[in-house]
C-alpha cells in the first residue's frame, strides 16, 4: 500500500506541474481557428454546395417546397428523413 502511495504522490505532482504550467500559454481560441481552416483545406472530401448527409430543413427545388431532407448517394438525390 505504501507503493500505491507513493505512486498516486508522484502522478498528482505530475498532473499539477503539467495544469500550473500551461497557466500562462496562450488561449485555445486563437489555436482553434487556425486548425479549422488547415482541417477544411487538407480534407479529401469537397464540400458541395447543397448536397449534405444530416437531416436538415430547407428548400427542395425537386419537390418545389421546404421540408426536412438529407442527400443520399452520388448524385446528392433528396430523400425525406
Amino acid at each position: 500500500m505504501t507503493k500505491l502511495a507513493l505512486l498516486a504522490a508522484i502522478s498528482g505532482a505530475f498532473a499539477l506541474a503539467f495544469v500550473a504550467g500551461n497557466g500562462a500559454a496562450t488561449p485555445l481560441s486563437g489555436g482553434v481557428e487556425s486548425t479549422l481552416v488547415a482541417a477544411d483545406a487538407m480534407s479529401l472530401i469537397e464540400p458541395v454546395h447543397g448536397c449534405h448527409r444530416s437531416c436538415r430543413f430547407g428548400w427542395v427545388s425537386r419537390w418545389g417546397v421546404s421540408r426536412f431532407h438529407r442527400h443520399v448517394g452520388p448524385h446528392c438525390r433528396p430523400v425525406r428523413c
